[in-house]
């Protein structure tokens, strides 16, 4: 169960994050007005390698339903933030509409860092939001491996 969390959070990260770069298309997170009444998630991202990030970073924090199964997540609330040369901790702060969060679903809350359009940092592990009340909730971000791509071997003699 633990790794289908993982795997919905990176699903989230790598969508959210593939349209966060898109100057030209507005985000299509939703939009929501902050009111006193309405419950705010905030908290700190922390990176958990210590280097520093370049200029063009973006910090993308996501609530989303993820009570579909293996099925697309439905994002909550979004906060896509340019981290112009800024350093780790980022504090981010998330309102969201109550009624969107139920003790029966799978709420999620998931932050990735990406650089032209690709993820170099995601959640080490997704947050569970059970209650639709005003919470903090920190993140810690681990480096994304990168993935080697095999090369055919050609035996000596071949073409």
């Amino acid at each position: 169960m633990k790794s289908m969390h993982i795997i919905t959070g990176l699903a989230v990260a790598l969508t959210v994050t593939a349209c966060a770069d898109r100057t030209d298309l507005p985000a299509p997170a939703p939009v929501i007005s902050a009111t006193s009444n309405q419950p705010v998630i905030s908290g700190a991202v922390y990176v958990r390698q210590r280097i520093a990030l370049p200029p063009g970073a973006v910090l993308t924090v996501t609530l989303s339903d993820a009570s579909g199964g293996t099925g697309p997540t439905k994002v909550i609330a979004q906060k896509v933030t340019r981290l112009s040369g800024q350093q780790a901790p980022f504090h981010y702060r998330l309102p969201f509409n109550a009624a969107d969060v139920s003790s029966q679903g799978q709420v999620l809350l998931s932050a990735a860092i990406s650089l032209n359009g690709r993820v170099i940092f995601t959640a080490e592990s997704l947050q569970p939001v059970t209650s639709p009340a005003t919470q903090r909730q920190d993140l810690t971000l681990v480096a994304v491996p990168e993935v080697a791509v095999p090369v055919d071997q050609v035996s000596p003699g071949t073409p």
